[in-house]
């Protein structure tokens, strides 16, 4: 199943209703990389995310 099919099946069972366009172009950009770089991406957001919640204190 691709990373496609799998956003789709997930907002189909969540009844948010119809998937996002933006969504669709994100898994196609992300449907190639690797594991490596998917872990990348991940510590990446998770870094932001950190240093945004401590900017907003």
């Amino acid at each position: 199943m691709s990373l496609k099919e799998t956003a789709e099946k997930i907002f189909t069972s969540l009844f948010i209703g119809a998937i996002p366009e933006e969504l669709f172009d994100i898994c196609l950009i992300l449907e190639g990389i690797t594991v490596d770089e998917a872990e990348g991406l991940l510590e990446a957001l998770q870094h932001q995310l950190r240093w945004g919640n401590a900017q907003s204190k």
